[in-house]
């Protein structure tokens, strides 16, 4: 039986383990493309493979051990934070402004790494182009995870605006300790760059987005709203 990164095992044996990743990682190509029909299908695949004793939270942390570590398939550089570290640094960088809707923190997510931190210092989040630009299936199920856990709230309508992301007392603690293991630089930059994002709501920060980063644009359902909106190649 494998075990993740926490000590904690995984619940099922590496042949099964094995099968889920590759209907996972079906699944996640199957959102890139944009076809429902597609999704749908490789949905319905996974639910199907997936152990009948598994609860819901256990799913989650099979799913975020397999996109993180997939590979067995794929060697990966040893990593400094993980994906749960970057959520922690960008909700304590103002621990008592929740974050509106899961767009928001989604591209705020993705910009901590791009922006902040450097991809080669976090573990895969594997980020897609997708419906709103970057998305990142592995990112979904860690916010699922910290919510159950414990270290998140998470209130309000689903997929909306007024779905706020905000940590909880035990996630405060958390990110307090890990948030010094940053340099004065980072920590600094994030506070600074966090403030902005919330500032820019979720039209502009669409709009940065998109702006800098459009190869994440290629199967938006809306990047014909930001086609002549021009932005400045300073800090952010």
């Amino acid at each position: 039986m494998k075990v993740l990164k926490n000590n904690s095992p995984i619940p099922i044996e590496k042949p099964e383990q094995q099968k889920l990743a590759k209907l996972v990682m079906d699944l996640n190509d199957a959102r890139a493309t944009g076809s429902n029909h597609a999704i749908q299908e490789k949905y319905c695949a996974f639910i199907e493979n997936v152990p009948p004793h598994l609860e819901t939270h256990e799913i989650n942390e099979i799913l975020n051990a397999i996109l993180v570590d997939e590979n067995e398939y794929l060697v990966r550089s040893p990593t400094v934070y993980s994906l749960r570290d970057v959520i922690l640094f960008l909700l304590y960088a103002h621990p008592k402004r929740p974050i509106c809707g899961r767009i928001m923190i989604t591209k705020q997510i993705f910009l901590t790494i791009k922006e902040v931190l450097g991809d080669a210092q976090v573990g895969n989040p594997r980020f897609v182009p997708y419906r709103y630009g970057p998305y990142s299936f592995t990112l979904t199920h860690t916010l699922s995870n910290m919510k159950y856990d414990g270290f998140i709230d998470v209130n309000g309508k689903k997929n909306t605006q007024s779905e706020l992301f905000l940590l909880t007392d035990r996630g405060i603690k958390t990110a307090a300790k890990k948030f010094n293991t940053l340099t004065k630089t980072q920590q600094n930059m994030l506070i600074d760059k966090r403030k902005s994002w919330d500032q820019l709501h979720q039209k502009g920060i669409l709009a940065y987005v998109y702006d800098r980063y459009p190869e994440y644009t290629s199967r938006s359902s809306i990047s014909h709203i930001y086609k002549s909106i021009t932005w400045g190649r300073g800090t952010g």
